[in-house]
This record gives structure tokens, sequence and C-alpha cells, in this order.
């Protein structure tokens, strides 16, 4: 089956949070939504067929996931990431940063601190900042176009007394890097020698092109895996965010206790009544729609990219190796952080997450969502040339 990622849905008075919020966030009304990192494509068909079979039934009472959901979900990773999970190593959370706020507050002490690589997701510096635990910035570093992780600087962060936790985010939002083993054995090897326990941000795990394979962190070996954390869901790889289906895969059983004793004290534990029969058919029936839509985004991508390359020139576009969301450089335009904001939002009309959000070394950086419709892709980027054209930068000349 051929599957329309073509088609566009307009998503306005659904409640969508990439496009009703716009008046809330002082965005024009006719801006392009290409920020939060959902897509505009529909969820697959037996995603949607199962719900549908569900809703049929007028009780919607509490409900738990059923074995089936963890099959489903356990010859996933196994298929796709030669990876073998055990039922009893999967604990259900709403969400992974949900499930990043109980790590943190399970496993950090007053005083103790956790390790994260900037720029990355906000969520990996708010989930500290609002339960009072401090963090440690092990910074990415560009290099040849691309970023590396500082393995030297790392060490040093790890080496602090107070250092007890690191969140790894692997594929890494939002620069969309695919950290090799020998990166992955080398991060692992410091946190096992300095005691730090790994939480694995795996969420775009899916989310891979051609020519890049995603390793689990907890799948290089037994030690390993007894430090590690490793937080997925089927949202990103289906589109089912709002359905609130995370697996978090912890084989060490302490740590797993004290995880689930930390969602039961906040009462997450409670799983919505369509998340477990969605997650079962997304994984069992899904695959044939995820190839499709990653090499559709694929080409998204490699538009951007080139059009960026003939038109754009002071721009430069990371080729990412994984997600839907692309780390556009904007610096060589001159503009401050905010001004480069509203430049985008209110001059190309095109709203992208800001890269300040991502951490300071984001500034004049701004995050794409490409999981859209090309004819979006394609207006986006001519609003962004007409708006760079109109502003009196010399395009086709490097500022």
């Amino acid at each position: 089956m051929t599957y329309n990622f073509d088609e566009v849905i307009d998503r306005t008075n659904s409640f969508a949070v990439k496009t009703d919020f716009k008046a809330r966030n002082h965005i024009p009304e006719d801006a392009l939504a290409m920020w939060v990192a959902d897509m505009d494509f529909a969820t697959p068909p037996a995603v949607t067929e199962a719900i549908s079979k569900r809703l049929s039934h007028p009780i919607y009472g509490y409900t738990h996931l059923g074995d089936n959901k963890y099959e489903a979900a356990i010859a996933w990773m196994k298929e796709r990431h030669n990876w073998n999970v055990q039922a009893d190593w999967i604990v259900h959370a709403p969400g992974v940063v949900p499930a990043l706020g109980c790590i943190a507050r399970a496993f950090l002490n007053t005083n103790e601190k956790l390790i994260i690589q900037q720029p990355v997701y906000p969520p990996f510096m708010s989930v500290p900042t609002n339960n009072q635990f401090e963090y440690l910035n092990n910074e990415l570093v560009r290099v040849n176009g691309t970023y590396e992780m500082d393995l030297e600087d790392f060490e040093q962060k790890a080496s602090d007394p107070a250092a007890k936790l690191f969140i790894l985010c692997n594929p890494h939002n939002p620069v969309g890097r695919v950290w090799s083993k020998e990166t992955l054995l080398q991060i692992a090897d410091i946190c096992l020698r300095h005691d730090i326990l790994i939480v694995s941000d795996e969420i775009h795990h899916d989310l891979v092109f051609k020519g890049n394979t995603h390793i689990p962190m907890a799948s290089l070996s037994p030690e390993i895996s007894q430090i590690t954390i490793t937080c997925t869901a089927p949202s990103k790889t289906f589109n089912m965010a709002g359905l609130q289906a995370a697996n978090i895969i912890i084989e060490n059983p302490d740590l797993r206790a004290r995880f689930v004793k930390e969602l039961n004290r906040v009462g997450m534990e409670t799983p919505n009544v369509f998340a477990g029969i969605a997650s079962e058919a997304a994984y069992r029936e899904g695959a044939a729609w995820l190839e499709q839509a990653i090499d559709y985004i694929e080409g998204n991508k490699q538009y951007v990219i080139q059009f960026a390359k003939e038109k754009l020139p002071m721009l430069h576009v990371l080729d990412s190796e994984a997600t839907y969301l692309l780390w556009i450089d904007f610096n060589q335009l001159g503009l401050q952080p905010k001004r480069l904001q509203h430049f985008l939002n209110n001059e190309a009309l095109v709203w992208m997450n800001a890269g300040s959000m991502f951490g300071e070394s984001g500034n004049g950086f701004a995050r794409m969502n490409i999981a859209c419709p090309r004819s979006v892709v394609i207006e986006a980027m001519d609003r962004i040339e007409r708006a760079i054209r109109l502003s009196h930068v010399p395009v086709g000349d490097t500022i």
C-alpha cells in the first residue's frame, strides 16, 4: 500500500498545539507552523482502525495495557534494533518528559547534579530546574559542519562528586546525530567508572535515515544495561503523541522499582484507555507506513539542503542522520536571537523553534519540523528567501 504524505490536512480548530495557539504565542495567523515535534501526516490507518474499534464500546473506564502491547513492543525492538527486551523491563509512562521528571526525583538527592549536552531538547534543562537540581553542560562541539561529543570535558564533568545522572539524547534533538557505537561505549565507560546513571532518551530511535543505524545504549553490554534507563515511545515514530504512551525500559530491577515508586507517588501509573491498543497496532502493522514516511521526510530534508545551497548560501542546514527536525544556522544574517525569531515568525511567516531554547550555543539557529507535505516545505523555503531579499540581505553572497 502506498500512503499519501502529500495530503495537506487542516489541523486548525482541532486543539492542536502546533496550530491553534498562534495568538497566544504572538504568531501571525498565516505563519506556517513548523515548530513542535509532531507530524502533519495522518497517523497509520491501523492505529485509527484500532481506536475506532475501541470507540465502538461505550465505556471508557480504567484500563490496563495487556500482554499484547508488550509482546508487540518487544518484537519491534528485536526486529528494528536487535535488542532483546523482556516484558517486565518495560514500564508504561504517559510520556518521556513526565518520565524524566520522575527519574530526576527518584534518583537525585538535594545538591546532586545531572549532566546534559547542549544544544539539546529544552526539557533536559527545565526538568532539573523545575525540580531544583543543578545541571552540568557538556557542550557538543561543531566539527566539519556537524556535532561531536567532547569526551574530555565529559570525563571532567562526570568526575564531579555531585554528578550522579547523565541524560543522553540519541538520536539527538535538535542536531540530528545518531551516535556511533564507539562514542556510546566511550561515554558508557566513563559513566561506569564514575558511578553515573545513564538516562538514554531514544524517542526518535525509529526515525533514522538510510546509511545510519541506531544502537540502544543498553544493548551494548550487560554491565551498561544495568546502569541505563531507556526512554522510548511510539509517539514520534507513528505520530500519536496525544495518546500518551511511552515505554521506559529498565533491566535493573532496583532501578525499575525506584522509578515505579515515583510514578505511583505522582499518580502516573494508569494508562490512557487507547494507549495500549494504539501502540500494539502501530508496532504490528505500522512498519510499511514508517518506511515510506522516512523516505518522504528525507526527500524534504534534501530539498531544504539543496535550496539553501543554491539560493541561501548564507544559511547552513545540518545534514541530519535522523529525526524530522532540521537544525539551521542563521548566524550569518547577523541578527540577535530575539530579532531572528521575530524575523522568521513575522516577516518570513515561518514559525520554527528558536535555537536559543536549546541552550546558549543555539543562538542564531532555528529548528524546522519537516514532517509535513512537500508543498509546505517548498512554501516555507520560498518565504524565507523572499523575506531575506526584502530585508536587503545579499542573497547569493556569503555575508
